[in-house]
Protein backbone atom coordinates (compact mmCIF):
# COMPACT_ATOMS: atom_id res chain seq x y z
CA UNK A 1 0.00 0.00 0.00
CA UNK A 2 1.25 3.70 -0.57
CA UNK A 3 1.86 5.85 1.91
CA UNK A 4 0.62 10.20 1.99
CA UNK A 5 2.78 12.38 3.33
CA UNK A 6 1.84 15.62 4.04
CA UNK A 7 3.78 18.33 4.47
CA UNK A 8 3.37 20.91 7.28
CA UNK A 9 3.52 24.46 5.88
CA UNK A 10 5.99 26.37 7.56
CA UNK A 11 4.26 29.59 9.30
CA UNK A 12 4.60 32.76 8.02
CA UNK A 13 6.89 35.68 9.43
CA UNK A 14 5.54 38.54 10.77
CA UNK A 15 7.47 40.63 8.32
CA UNK A 16 5.87 38.08 5.22
CA UNK A 17 2.01 38.84 6.76
CA UNK A 18 2.85 42.48 6.66
CA UNK A 19 4.28 42.22 2.91
CA UNK A 20 0.94 40.03 1.92
CA UNK A 21 -1.04 42.20 3.66
CA UNK A 22 0.46 45.50 1.34
CA UNK A 23 0.12 43.43 -1.99
CA UNK A 24 -3.66 43.29 -1.01
CA UNK A 25 -4.00 46.58 -0.72
CA UNK A 26 -1.79 47.88 -3.67
CA UNK A 27 -4.46 45.27 -5.70
CA UNK A 28 -7.94 46.57 -4.40
CA UNK A 29 -6.07 50.61 -4.72
CA UNK A 30 -5.32 49.32 -8.76
CA UNK A 31 -8.91 47.90 -8.92
CA UNK A 32 -10.41 51.40 -7.00
CA UNK A 33 -8.01 53.25 -9.79
CA UNK A 34 -9.54 51.84 -12.61
CA UNK A 35 -12.71 53.01 -11.78
CA UNK A 36 -14.75 55.00 -13.93
CA UNK A 37 -14.96 58.75 -12.53
CA UNK A 38 -17.40 60.53 -13.62
CA UNK A 39 -17.35 64.78 -13.49
CA UNK A 40 -20.25 67.23 -13.53
CA UNK A 41 -19.29 70.16 -15.92
CA UNK A 42 -20.96 73.61 -14.86
CA UNK A 43 -20.78 77.28 -15.40
CA UNK A 44 -23.50 80.03 -16.76
CA UNK A 45 -23.72 81.09 -19.83
CA UNK A 46 -20.34 82.54 -21.52
CA UNK A 47 -18.12 81.32 -18.88
CA UNK A 48 -16.13 79.11 -21.71
CA UNK A 49 -17.92 75.94 -20.79
CA UNK A 50 -19.25 74.94 -24.22
CA UNK A 51 -15.54 75.81 -25.36
CA UNK A 52 -13.92 73.70 -22.97
CA UNK A 53 -15.88 70.52 -23.96
CA UNK A 54 -14.67 71.33 -27.74
CA UNK A 55 -10.77 71.49 -26.56
CA UNK A 56 -11.79 68.10 -24.79
CA UNK A 57 -13.70 66.47 -27.70
CA UNK A 58 -10.18 67.40 -29.55
CA UNK A 59 -7.94 66.43 -27.40
CA UNK A 60 -9.66 62.66 -26.75
CA UNK A 61 -9.16 62.69 -30.93
CA UNK A 62 -12.85 62.48 -31.78
CA UNK A 63 -13.34 64.26 -35.06
CA UNK A 64 -16.26 67.22 -35.78
CA UNK A 65 -18.71 65.48 -37.87
CA UNK A 66 -19.67 66.28 -41.35
CA UNK A 67 -22.74 67.54 -39.69
CA UNK A 68 -21.02 69.15 -36.83
CA UNK A 69 -19.09 71.31 -39.33
CA UNK A 70 -22.04 72.40 -41.91
CA UNK A 71 -24.07 73.61 -38.47
CA UNK A 72 -20.86 75.16 -37.27
CA UNK A 73 -20.43 77.19 -40.78
CA UNK A 74 -24.08 77.99 -40.78
CA UNK A 75 -23.93 79.66 -36.90
CA UNK A 76 -20.65 81.47 -38.29
CA UNK A 77 -21.87 82.72 -41.07
CA UNK A 78 -25.16 84.05 -39.12
CA UNK A 79 -23.03 85.84 -36.25
CA UNK A 80 -21.06 87.49 -39.36
CA UNK A 81 -24.04 89.00 -40.65
CA UNK A 82 -25.78 90.20 -37.35
CA UNK A 83 -22.34 91.26 -35.87
CA UNK A 84 -21.05 93.31 -39.07
CA UNK A 85 -25.36 94.47 -39.23
CA UNK A 86 -25.18 96.21 -35.34
CA UNK A 87 -21.44 97.52 -35.87
CA UNK A 88 -22.87 99.13 -39.64
CA UNK A 89 -26.36 100.74 -37.91
CA UNK A 90 -23.83 102.12 -34.58
CA UNK A 91 -21.26 103.45 -36.94
CA UNK A 92 -23.88 105.22 -39.18
CA UNK A 93 -24.86 107.70 -36.62
CA UNK A 94 -21.54 108.99 -37.10
CA UNK A 95 -21.35 111.00 -40.38
CA UNK A 96 -17.95 110.85 -40.70
CA UNK A 97 -17.00 107.24 -40.51
CA UNK A 98 -18.85 107.30 -44.08
CA UNK A 99 -17.68 110.03 -45.66
CA UNK A 100 -17.18 109.11 -49.01
CA UNK A 101 -20.06 107.89 -50.72
CA UNK A 102 -17.98 104.73 -51.69
CA UNK A 103 -17.65 103.30 -47.97
CA UNK A 104 -21.44 104.28 -47.97
CA UNK A 105 -22.38 101.95 -50.74
CA UNK A 106 -19.89 98.89 -48.77
CA UNK A 107 -21.75 99.20 -45.87
CA UNK A 108 -25.61 99.52 -47.11
CA UNK A 109 -24.98 96.15 -49.25
CA UNK A 110 -24.24 94.34 -46.25
CA UNK A 111 -26.93 95.73 -44.16
CA UNK A 112 -29.53 95.35 -47.19
CA UNK A 113 -28.34 91.25 -47.13
CA UNK A 114 -29.97 88.85 -44.80
CA UNK A 115 -29.14 85.07 -44.85
CA UNK A 116 -32.88 84.06 -44.60
CA UNK A 117 -34.21 80.41 -43.05
CA UNK A 118 -32.67 78.70 -46.25
CA UNK A 119 -31.87 74.95 -45.09
CA UNK A 120 -28.80 75.46 -42.67
CA UNK A 121 -27.07 72.55 -44.94
CA UNK A 122 -27.50 75.64 -47.92
CA UNK A 123 -26.63 78.33 -46.21
CA UNK A 124 -23.25 80.63 -46.84
CA UNK A 125 -21.46 84.08 -47.22
CA UNK A 126 -21.72 85.32 -50.69
CA UNK A 127 -18.25 86.46 -51.87
CA UNK A 128 -19.24 90.23 -52.08
CA UNK A 129 -20.87 89.94 -49.17
CA UNK A 130 -17.06 89.05 -47.07
CA UNK A 131 -15.43 91.11 -49.48
CA UNK A 132 -17.73 94.30 -48.67
CA UNK A 133 -16.97 93.60 -44.72
CA UNK A 134 -13.18 92.91 -45.35
CA UNK A 135 -12.89 96.35 -47.47
CA UNK A 136 -14.85 98.33 -44.44
CA UNK A 137 -13.26 96.34 -41.61
CA UNK A 138 -9.48 96.95 -43.17
CA UNK A 139 -9.82 100.21 -45.13
CA UNK A 140 -8.44 103.09 -42.98
CA UNK A 141 -10.61 105.62 -43.42
CA UNK A 142 -13.49 103.15 -41.55
CA UNK A 143 -11.51 100.64 -39.24
CA UNK A 144 -10.60 102.19 -36.63
CA UNK A 145 -13.79 103.23 -36.42
CA UNK A 146 -15.55 100.02 -36.76
CA UNK A 147 -13.35 98.22 -34.20
CA UNK A 148 -14.02 101.01 -31.22
CA UNK A 149 -18.21 100.64 -32.44
CA UNK A 150 -17.47 96.70 -31.73
CA UNK A 151 -16.00 97.48 -28.44
CA UNK A 152 -18.78 99.73 -27.75
CA UNK A 153 -21.49 96.54 -28.09
CA UNK A 154 -19.37 94.40 -26.01
CA UNK A 155 -18.72 92.22 -29.30
CA UNK A 156 -14.71 90.84 -29.32
CA UNK A 157 -15.54 87.81 -31.68
CA UNK A 158 -15.72 90.04 -34.39
CA UNK A 159 -12.38 90.76 -34.50
CA UNK A 160 -10.77 87.00 -35.39
CA UNK A 161 -13.96 86.23 -38.23
CA UNK A 162 -13.73 89.26 -39.87
CA UNK A 163 -9.78 89.18 -40.00
CA UNK A 164 -10.71 85.60 -41.58
CA UNK A 165 -13.62 86.83 -43.27
CA UNK A 166 -12.20 86.14 -47.05
CA UNK A 167 -11.34 82.69 -46.31
CA UNK A 168 -15.01 82.19 -44.75
CA UNK A 169 -17.08 84.01 -47.91
CA UNK A 170 -18.15 81.05 -50.16
CA UNK A 171 -20.02 77.98 -50.69
CA UNK A 172 -16.56 75.84 -50.64
CA UNK A 173 -15.74 77.36 -46.76
CA UNK A 174 -15.48 74.81 -44.23
CA UNK A 175 -14.83 75.68 -40.44
CA UNK A 176 -11.08 75.00 -38.81
CA UNK A 177 -10.99 73.61 -35.46
CA UNK A 178 -9.86 77.39 -34.67
CA UNK A 179 -13.08 78.70 -36.39
CA UNK A 180 -15.26 76.26 -34.49
CA UNK A 181 -13.60 76.59 -31.20
CA UNK A 182 -14.48 80.02 -31.49
CA UNK A 183 -18.00 79.78 -32.48
CA UNK A 184 -20.50 80.56 -29.46
CA UNK A 185 -22.74 77.91 -28.15
CA UNK A 186 -26.28 78.37 -29.80
CA UNK A 187 -28.96 77.95 -27.23
CA UNK A 188 -29.20 74.04 -26.36
CA UNK A 189 -32.04 72.05 -25.78
CA UNK A 190 -32.21 70.64 -22.43
CA UNK A 191 -30.76 67.35 -21.59
CA UNK A 192 -27.21 65.86 -20.94
CA UNK A 193 -23.85 65.34 -23.01
CA UNK A 194 -21.52 62.89 -22.16
CA UNK A 195 -17.84 62.51 -23.24
CA UNK A 196 -15.67 59.47 -22.33
CA UNK A 197 -11.75 60.20 -21.99
CA UNK A 198 -9.66 57.29 -21.31
CA UNK A 199 -6.41 58.20 -18.95
CA UNK A 200 -4.05 55.30 -18.66
CA UNK A 201 -5.82 53.14 -15.58
CA UNK A 202 -8.82 55.83 -15.50
CA UNK A 203 -11.71 56.08 -17.64
CA UNK A 204 -13.26 60.26 -17.20
CA UNK A 205 -17.09 60.62 -17.80
CA UNK A 206 -17.67 64.22 -18.42
CA UNK A 207 -21.15 65.18 -18.23
CA UNK A 208 -22.31 68.40 -19.55
CA UNK A 209 -25.94 69.39 -18.35
CA UNK A 210 -28.45 72.06 -19.93
CA UNK A 211 -31.58 73.28 -18.84
CA UNK A 212 -33.15 76.20 -17.35
CA UNK A 213 -31.37 77.96 -14.39
CA UNK A 214 -35.03 77.70 -12.66
CA UNK A 215 -34.88 73.59 -13.58
CA UNK A 216 -31.85 72.77 -11.85
CA UNK A 217 -32.88 72.35 -8.28
CA UNK A 218 -35.00 69.56 -10.08
CA UNK A 219 -32.38 67.48 -11.99
CA UNK A 220 -29.36 68.50 -9.67
CA UNK A 221 -29.77 65.22 -7.46
CA UNK A 222 -29.05 62.91 -10.12
CA UNK A 223 -25.31 63.82 -10.37
CA UNK A 224 -24.88 63.07 -6.65
CA UNK A 225 -22.83 59.88 -7.75
CA UNK A 226 -19.78 62.25 -9.51
CA UNK A 227 -16.59 62.49 -7.61
CA UNK A 228 -15.58 65.89 -9.21
CA UNK A 229 -17.50 69.21 -10.19
CA UNK A 230 -15.39 71.03 -13.01
CA UNK A 231 -17.12 75.05 -12.89
CA UNK A 232 -15.88 77.52 -14.88
CA UNK A 233 -16.12 80.79 -13.71
CA UNK A 234 -15.92 84.08 -16.05
CA UNK A 235 -13.49 86.29 -14.11
CA UNK A 236 -14.06 88.60 -17.01
CA UNK A 237 -17.53 89.40 -15.76
CA UNK A 238 -16.83 91.02 -12.90
CA UNK A 239 -19.03 93.88 -14.15
CA UNK A 240 -22.04 92.24 -15.50
CA UNK A 241 -24.76 90.74 -13.77
CA UNK A 242 -23.75 86.64 -15.17
CA UNK A 243 -20.59 87.03 -12.36
CA UNK A 244 -23.68 87.19 -9.83
CA UNK A 245 -25.70 84.08 -11.62
CA UNK A 246 -22.12 82.41 -11.62
CA UNK A 247 -21.77 83.43 -7.77
CA UNK A 248 -25.30 81.28 -6.75
CA UNK A 249 -24.69 78.79 -8.96
CA UNK A 250 -21.53 77.89 -7.37
CA UNK A 251 -22.92 78.45 -3.98
CA UNK A 252 -25.73 76.32 -4.68
CA UNK A 253 -23.55 73.95 -5.76
CA UNK A 254 -20.61 73.79 -3.50
CA UNK A 255 -23.19 73.88 -0.31
CA UNK A 256 -25.94 71.30 -1.90
CA UNK A 257 -26.71 67.90 0.08
CA UNK A 258 -26.01 65.97 -2.58
CA UNK A 259 -22.85 66.76 -3.08
CA UNK A 260 -21.20 66.38 0.39
CA UNK A 261 -18.41 64.26 -0.26
CA UNK A 262 -17.55 65.53 -4.05
CA UNK A 263 -14.01 67.74 -5.03
CA UNK A 264 -14.43 71.22 -6.98
CA UNK A 265 -12.06 72.31 -9.55
CA UNK A 266 -12.91 75.83 -10.11
CA UNK A 267 -11.14 77.12 -13.42
CA UNK A 268 -11.12 80.92 -13.60
CA UNK A 269 -11.96 81.31 -17.42
CA UNK A 270 -11.77 83.99 -19.65
CA UNK A 271 -8.49 85.63 -17.86
CA UNK A 272 -7.17 87.05 -21.41
CA UNK A 273 -10.19 89.78 -21.55
CA UNK A 274 -9.69 90.17 -17.65
CA UNK A 275 -6.67 91.29 -18.31
CA UNK A 276 -7.95 93.61 -21.18
CA UNK A 277 -11.00 94.92 -19.45
CA UNK A 278 -9.25 95.55 -15.69
CA UNK A 279 -7.39 99.19 -16.78
CA UNK A 280 -10.82 100.15 -18.04
CA UNK A 281 -13.19 99.02 -15.71
CA UNK A 282 -12.25 99.22 -12.36
CA UNK A 283 -12.67 96.07 -10.41
CA UNK A 284 -13.51 98.68 -7.66
CA UNK A 285 -17.00 100.22 -9.21
CA UNK A 286 -18.59 96.28 -9.09
CA UNK A 287 -16.51 95.54 -5.57
CA UNK A 288 -15.81 98.87 -3.70
CA UNK A 289 -13.87 96.92 -0.62
CA UNK A 290 -11.27 95.38 -3.23
CA UNK A 291 -8.70 97.61 -2.99
CA UNK A 292 -5.66 96.14 -5.20
CA UNK A 293 -6.20 98.38 -8.31
CA UNK A 294 -4.96 97.48 -11.66
CA UNK A 295 -2.86 94.69 -10.42
CA UNK A 296 -3.76 91.28 -12.65
CA UNK A 297 -3.42 89.06 -9.97
CA UNK A 298 -4.68 90.85 -6.93
CA UNK A 299 -8.12 91.50 -8.68
CA UNK A 300 -7.61 87.83 -9.70
CA UNK A 301 -6.98 86.57 -6.06
CA UNK A 302 -9.34 88.78 -5.03
CA UNK A 303 -12.37 87.14 -7.30
CA UNK A 304 -10.72 83.94 -6.26
CA UNK A 305 -11.77 84.72 -2.87
CA UNK A 306 -15.49 85.71 -3.34
CA UNK A 307 -16.11 82.69 -4.75
CA UNK A 308 -13.85 80.24 -1.87
CA UNK A 309 -16.09 82.48 0.60
CA UNK A 310 -19.28 80.65 -0.26
CA UNK A 311 -17.85 77.25 0.43
CA UNK A 312 -19.32 76.76 3.83
CA UNK A 313 -19.36 73.12 3.32
CA UNK A 314 -15.77 73.34 2.89
CA UNK A 315 -15.98 70.65 0.39
CA UNK A 316 -12.00 70.65 -1.15
CA UNK A 317 -11.45 73.27 -3.76
CA UNK A 318 -8.29 72.74 -6.51
CA UNK A 319 -8.46 76.47 -8.22
CA UNK A 320 -6.73 76.89 -11.51
CA UNK A 321 -6.39 80.06 -14.37
CA UNK A 322 -7.25 79.00 -17.96
CA UNK A 323 -7.27 80.28 -21.11
CA UNK A 324 -10.04 77.91 -22.76
CA UNK A 325 -9.25 79.20 -25.91
CA UNK A 326 -5.56 78.22 -25.43
CA UNK A 327 -4.79 74.55 -27.60
CA UNK A 328 -3.27 73.30 -23.98
CA UNK A 329 -5.79 73.93 -21.44
CA UNK A 330 -7.40 70.32 -21.92
CA UNK A 331 -4.10 68.87 -20.94
CA UNK A 332 -3.95 70.80 -18.22
CA UNK A 333 -7.74 70.20 -16.89
CA UNK A 334 -6.65 66.90 -17.31
CA UNK A 335 -3.86 67.15 -15.41
CA UNK A 336 -6.05 68.99 -12.68
CA UNK A 337 -8.55 66.28 -12.73
CA UNK A 338 -5.78 63.54 -12.55
CA UNK A 339 -4.28 65.13 -9.20
CA UNK A 340 -7.86 65.70 -7.88
CA UNK A 341 -8.51 62.29 -8.54
CA UNK A 342 -5.63 60.93 -6.67
CA UNK A 343 -6.08 63.26 -3.97
CA UNK A 344 -9.30 61.71 -3.16
CA UNK A 345 -8.24 58.32 -3.01
CA UNK A 346 -5.60 59.12 -0.78
CA UNK A 347 -8.27 60.55 1.43
CA UNK A 348 -10.88 57.62 1.17
CA UNK A 349 -7.97 55.13 1.81
CA UNK A 350 -6.69 57.20 4.91
CA UNK A 351 -3.35 57.98 3.82
CA UNK A 352 -4.01 61.55 3.62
Amino acid sequence: MGSSVSRVRPAKSAGQMHSDALDSIIVQDQARLKQVRRILVLGTSGSGKSTLMKHMRIHDGTEFKETDVTLYRSIICRNVIEWAHSILLLAKKDALVFEKGYHRELADKVLDFTLGNDDEREIYLPNDIAEAIHQLWNDPMTANSLKEHAKELNLELPTYFFDNIRRIGGPTYRPNRSDILKTPETARKPGLREMKINMGTLTIHLLDPSGQRSERRKWIHYFEFVTSIIFCAPVADYDQARMTESFNLFESVINSRWFLRTSIILLLTKMDEFKQKLPKIPLEKSFPEYTGGADVNKAAKYILWKYMQLNRARLSVYPHIVNVCDTNVSCLVLAAVKETTLQNWLKDSGRL
